[in-house]
């Protein structure tokens, strides 16, 4: 009698865990029951939904027939709902047709629907919060211990834009052990999709907030930022080698004419620069909320800086190598309150990280990688790369000359085309220049005088001063807020920009001109938890909707 019970009480219990998967699809869990359910289900609701369709079917066609007088008995064969029920494209989507109907939706909506079921649009992945948790709880956090992993979820399957994952990048930030386990991520880089991997992921770090916390307040939001940088300590000591390493694999991608890891790096910066923004009410005093996250910030920021192939490009004539000047002026005259001195840098360093890209996204001969650099490595809502000009910058200067790398920009023939007819509409030898990078280059060259003669190549001058690149062992100073940088913020050794990398485009490689790319996954290789998704088509099935439409729309 006992075991009787208990197996049934079981079988309850096993009944309810196999339906709970089609009350909630993002549920990892599935049964052998559920699948089966999930079948049943399935067909139940794609019947029900042509029997639906069927009779809004004839009793248009009967209004018809009252209306014109005439009967047309074709109008009420079910053969085309059937081929509609039977096609595998269609068939899921029956349930949206009959809503549509219900709804008295336009035709139009209802031919986008039919259309998207044949030409499915190829959309990357990404993991909900409840997969995520799931992987993360089943392995036991073993899933973080592979640097490989990390990195590939970094690239492919984790998105800021999702509610959730922000919260749990968050909670692996403030654990100590784990983060100890994932500064790995930063070692041992052998590929480009490593490097991207491990840059996506600091991006990650450095955005993430647990949605649950309570800032209310610019101090709260300062000192939230100071902390996240006490726990990025392990990684900090871990960078300069790090973008050593990037660099390099940086002048091997432009020297393939490839974008790509100059775009995530872009994206990088413009990360820094949005954090930039939260400790921007910081007034400078030691000690004070978001002191520490300020002096963390400009580190990174002179780390990028001193690594010859991602090396910020000039815009104006002021611009120079060493940004040590953005963030330390030397001479203020008059004397300029620190917040508004910390909102100009972020606003030079944003108009020319963006156009660092564009340079070169040119020399690369426009190749895709470039447009979007910043898709699904932001939180939700949050304003991308392009967008630079929405910053505020109290007490504007008088335009500057251009630097003679955007005068060579906006004097490059296809840009001046494109510029004179229109974003998108400039066509030279069968390419278009893409309406962001026309958007973009319009912004910029607003921003200086062309009037006035440009400036021309300085030499590098972030070696001005004599002092020693940031290294391991600089970074690993200060690991608490409020404590002198001095150290850390020291420049790079001389370097001659004669050697400037070049972006040339190596024999035979195509060059493609397009609208929109995925900044990384160009040339990432399916993984083992991404399934392809491919497109059908399938006219005559398209057809036969046509045909329904037809009919319920009571024509013939």
């Amino acid at each position: 009698m006992f075991a009787a019970v208990v197996s049934g009480v079981g079988a309850v219990f096993y009944i309810i865990a196999s339906v709970f998967p089609l009350i909630d699809p993002t549920c990892p869990y599935r049964t052998p029951l559920s699948r089966f359910l999930q079948l049943v289900w399935d067909a139940v609701l794609v019947g029900v939904s042509c029997a639906g369709l069927y009779v809004i079917l004839v009793y248009r066609s009967v209004a018809k027939w009252i209306k014109n007088k005439d009967v047309y008995l074709p109008d009420i064969s079910p053969s085309a709902l059937k081929g509609l029920m039977t096609d595998d494209a269609t068939a899921p989507v029956m349930p949206r047709l009959l809503k549509s109907y219900l709804k008295r939706e336009p035709d139009e909506k209802r031919d986008q629907v039919i259309h998207q079921a044949y030409h499915p649009q190829m959309e990357r992945l990404s993991v909900s919060i409840n997969e995520l948790s799931y992987l993360t709880t089943f392995t036991k956090l073993h899933l973080l211990d592979s640097p490989d992993t990390v990195r590939y979820m970094s690239r492919n399957l984790l998105d800021m834009t999702r509610g959730g994952i922000s919260s749990y990048i968050s909670s692996l930030l403030e654990h100590e052990g784990i983060m100890s386990k994932l500064s790995a991520v930063f070692r041992h880089i052998d590929s480009p999709l490593d490097a991207i991997g491990a840059i996506r992921f600091l991006q990650m770090l450095l955005l993430a907030i647990n949605e649950l916390d309570q800032l209310n307040s610019i101090e709260a939001v300062a000192s939230n930022e100071d902390s996240r940088w006490a726990h990025l300590d392990a990684v900090v000591g871990l960078l300069p080698a790090f973008f050593d390493r990037y660099g390099e694999l940086n002048d091997e991608a432009l020297a393939q004419s490839d974008v790509t890891l100059l775009a995530a790096s872009a994206s990088l910066r413009w990360t820094l620069v949005l954090a930039m923004g939260r400790v921007q009410a910081c007034d400078g005093t030691s000690g004070a909320p978001g002191c520490f996250a300020q002096s963390r910030l400009q580190l990174v920021m002179k780390m990028l800086q001193r690594v010859p192939s991602l090396r910020l490009c000039a815009v104006t004539a002021r611009d120079k190598d060493d940004i040590d000047d953005l963030f330390n002026p030397r001479e203020l005259d008059p004397p300029t309150d620190h917040r508004v001195h910390w909102a100009r840098a972020r606003y030079v360093l944003a108009y020319r990280n963006a156009f660092t890209l564009l340079e070169g996204a040119r020399r690369c001969h426009w190749n895709d990688g470039w447009q979007h650099p910043d898709t699904r490595y932001l939180p939700k809502d949050t304003r991308c790369m392009w967008d630079w000009g929405v910053l505020v910058v109290p007490n504007r200067e008088p335009k500057p000359a251009p630097s003679a790398a955007l005068h060579a920009v906006l004097s490059d023939g296809f840009v001046q085309s494109s510029l004179a007819v229109g974003p998108g509409l400039a066509i030279h030898d069968g390419s278009q220049l893409d309406t962001i990078a026309t958007s973009a280059l319009r912004k910029l060259e607003g921003i200086v005088d062309r009037h006035l003669s440009f400036a021309p190549v300085q030499e590098d001058t972030v070696q001005d001063h004599g002092e020693e690149a940031p290294t391991s062992e600089d970074a690993a100073q200060s690991r608490t807020p409020g404590a002198a940088m001095a150290d850390d913020t020291s420049q790079g050794q001389p370097t001659d920009t004669t050697t400037e990398v070049c972006f040339q485009r190596s024999p035979g490689s195509p060059s493609h001109h397009s609208s929109s790319s995925s900044s990384d996954s160009a040339k990432d290789e399916t993984g083992p938890l991404i399934s392809p998704i491919t497109p059908q088509d399938d006219d005559h099935a398209e057809e036969a909707w046509k045909n329904v439409r037809s009919g319920l729309h009571g024509t013939h």
